[in-house]
């Protein structure tokens, strides 16, 4: 069900970028844009954070990481 719903959401928001020449123009699209990509790094940021956090944790005890392993 929950996939059903990311499905429906991500062809909701390609519809509206399509149409959003007719909807939007430049300074609306400029910052739609704009909060997309901060929320892109801010998400993509602190799951990397947090893979390379649980990454060091398992591998550590075994003793197999080098220098600059990440």
């Amino acid at each position: 069900m929950f996939e059903i719903l990311i499905a429906v959401g991500i062809f909701t928001v390609l519809v509206l970028v399509a149409a959003g020449d007719q909807l939007l123009h430049g300074h609306g699209l400029l910052i739609i844009g704009t909060v997309t990509a901060a929320l892109g790094l801010i998400v993509g940021v602190s799951v990397g954070i947090r893979y390379h956090l649980a990454l060091y944790r398992t591998l550590e005890p075994l003793g197999i990481l080098e220098p600059r392993w990440w």
